[in-house]
């Protein structure tokens, strides 16, 4: 019979066999990356990828080098059928119970969207979307906020009909949470309401950065809906108060022209933010 001891010893020593061959794992995935052998390399990443994402709770040398094996992964030759049980392992990923590993599938996806911008059909472009909307709820501010950048280039390059669709249901997220009462804004709110409202101001900020340097017809509403939330409670307004100032660094510049994007009560009420320092203090 083995005493507590040897049970903890031999545990500790199956976790750091578990994580040696995890990083060997991750160093193979990389050198048939670099190798350019990878036509094949698609049937063995749909067993690899669960594991993948667990070596990214590990040390941080380990996790780096599991960072860039899912680089390299995201960019291997895939059909559409194993980029399909990709993106189910990527869903799967997105609801563990440890952040590290919910906030590792965003470059992923980022990468794997990107690196087939052309050649993937709307239904599994959108079904990344959702995954990366689903994160900007999630209960760590870490992974929230890494889901606003990762969101940024999929609105980006998405078409018009996928935007209105995230515009709406961002907006419908905005209303649901709004405070029945102004001065109650910043003592009586749950935290699912704060998560849930600071989700829909990170995902329409991201909306907002993805036209750096124009005005869509779609901007001029969305930020006049940001709007609303400078006063909510942190980390809300923190968020919506960063997005107005990034929003005047990009278009400062045009400003005499692409101001006329707005009707007059938009511009008006868009403009008291841009102006006032004290937004910003």
């Amino acid at each position: 019979v083995q005493t507590k001891e040897e049970e903890l010893e031999i545990s500790e020593e199956d976790q750091k066999q578990r994580s040696r061959e995890n990083d060997t794992l991750s160093r193979w995935v990389s050198v048939v990356h670099w190798n350019g052998d990878t036509h094949f390399f698609g049937e063995f990443l749909t067993k690899l990828l669960p594991s993948l994402f667990a070596c990214l709770d590990s040390d941080p040398e380990r996790a780096s080098h599991a960072r860039l094996a899912l680089s390299l992964a995201a960019q291997a030759k895939l059909n559409q059928r194993q980029i399909d049980r990709i993106l189910r392992d990527c869903e799967n990923a997105s609801k563990n119970r440890k952040g590290r590993i919910r906030g590792g599938v965003l470059p992923f996806l980022q990468v794997l969207g990107f690196s087939r911008l052309f050649v993937m059909d709307s239904d599994r472009r959108s079904k990344i979307r959702n995954i990366v909307i689903t994160l900007l709820g999630d209960e760590q501010l870490e992974v929230r906020e890494a889901a606003t950048h990762t969101l940024v280039p999929l609105i980006r390059d998405a078409p018009t009909e996928a935007i209105t669709e995230t515009r709406t249901l961002l907006n419908l997220r905005l209303q649901k949470t709004k405070p029945k009462s102004r001065k109650k804004t910043k003592s009586a709110i749950s935290l699912t309401t704060l998560v849930e409202r600071h989700s829909a101001v990170l995902g329409l900020s991201s909306m907002v950065m993805s036209s750096p340097y124009s005005v869509p017809t779609w901007m001029p509403q969305v930020l006049v809906a940001l709007t609303s939330c400078i006063d909510d409670p942190p980390p809300i307004s923190s968020s919506a108060r960063k997005l107005f100032t990034e929003f005047w660094r990009t278009h400062r510049d045009e400003w005499d022209d692409l101001k006329h994007s707005f009707n007059e009560e938009e511009l008006e009420t868009v403009s008291e933010l841009l102006i006032s320092p004290s937004y910003y203090a």
